[in-house]
């Protein structure tokens, strides 16, 4: 789960986050993976430890779309998600 807390947040940008270790979000309610995941983009260090195919094992069984970091950057270039300011959200 990425978040950005930034006063212009852009879309799977965690490094507007900075240096930070982790990134935390508060979740109220209940969170089904079926229905609530849609793509799972996974840090390009677990596809060169080799856990590539039980990470997209885990997309398949739950319906996921899946991308590496590396490769999601381009895919939402390609969608040409715009820069919100903060006070858009």
């Amino acid at each position: 789960l990425r978040v950005v807390s930034t006063k212009e947040a852009s879309f799977g940008d965690s490094a507007k986050v900075g240096a930070m270790k982790y990134k935390e979000a508060q979740i109220h309610g209940e969170i089904r993976l079926d229905s609530h995941v849609e793509r799972l983009v996974a840090n390009v260090r677990h596809r060169k430890a080799g856990l590539e195919k039980p990470i997209k094992a885990m997309c398949e069984k739950n319906g996921w779309k899946f991308s590496w970091m590396d490769e999601e950057r381009a895919r939402q270039s390609k969608e040409d998600r715009r820069k919100m300011a903060a006070a858009t959200w």
